[in-house]
C-alpha cells in the first residue's frame, strides 16, 4: 500500500515542530560562548551610586469637628448576622456609656450604635476625625471605611485620617458591643 497525502501531512507537521523546538532547545544558540554563563572572579560587582533623595514632607492634617447633629441608631444583631434598627434618635453630641444593652429586648453583646452626621470641610487635603470608644469601632466618610479598631477591653481613642476635597461630608461611626461596657464619646 502506497502512503497517501493523509499519511504524509502529519509526518511533515511533526518535522516542522521538531525543527522549531530544536531552535529553542539548542544550548549553543543565544550565547556567545556556547550557552554557559560567565563568572569572573576577583572583580567586584557593579554597585549603584547612592543619590540624595529629599525627605518626604508630611502633609498637614486638619481635625474635623464633630457634626452639630447626629442621627443615632440602636441596631440589634441576630445570631445569623442580620441587623434590625430598634431605635432612631437625633442628638447634639455623642456621649454614650452602656454597661448592657440600651433596651430590654436587645441581647447583650449583640448590638451596636450607628451614628451619622454631616460636616463641612473648609479646605481639602488630609483630615482627621477622633472619638473615644469601648467596643469594636469603625468610621466611614461618604460611605468609605477610613478607620477600624478592635475592642481593646477599655476606653481608647480612634483617630481616622483620610483625604477629602472641600465640601459636605457624611461621617458614620459604628461601635459594636463585644463584651463589657459600650462607650462612644466625641471629642
Amino acid at each position: 500500500m502506497k502512503p497517501g497525502i493523509r499519511d504524509l501531512v502529519p509526518v511533515a507537521l511533526l518535522l516542522v515542530a521538531l525543527a522549531i523546538a530544536f531552535n529553542f532547545l539548542d544550548p549553543s544558540k543565544g550565547a556567545s560562548d556556547g550557552g554557559r554563563p560567565t563568572i569572573s572572579l576577583g572583580e567586584p560587582p557593579p554597585t549603584a551610586t547612592p543619590t540624595a533623595t529629599p525627605a518626604p514632607t508630611e502633609a498637614p492634617i486638619s481635625d474635623v469637628p464633630p457634626p452639630s447633629t447626629w442621627v443615632v441608631m440602636f441596631v440589634s444583631i441576630s445570631p445569623a448576622g442580620s441587623e434590625t434598627i430598634d431605635g432612631r434618635y437625633a442628638f447634639d453630641s455623642l456621649d454614650f456609656e452602656f454597661p448592657g444593652p440600651p433596651f430590654p429586648d436587645m441581647r447583650d453583646d449583640a448590638w451596636k450604635i450607628v451614628a451619622e452626621g454631616t460636616v463641612t470641610i473648609a479646605e481639602g487635603g488630609r483630615q482627621a476625625f477622633t472619638f473615644d470608644h469601648d467596643g469594636e469601632a469603625r468610621v466611614f466618610v461618604d460611605g468609605r471605611e477610613v478607620g477600624f479598631q478592635p475592642d481593646g477591653g477599655k476606653a481608647q481613642a480612634l483617630r481616622s485620617v483620610f483625604d477629602r476635597a472641600p465640601g459636605q461630608a457624611i461621617i458614620r461611626v459604628e461601635v459594636r458591643d463585644t463584651g463589657g461596657t459600650l462607650l462612644l464619646k466625641t471629642r
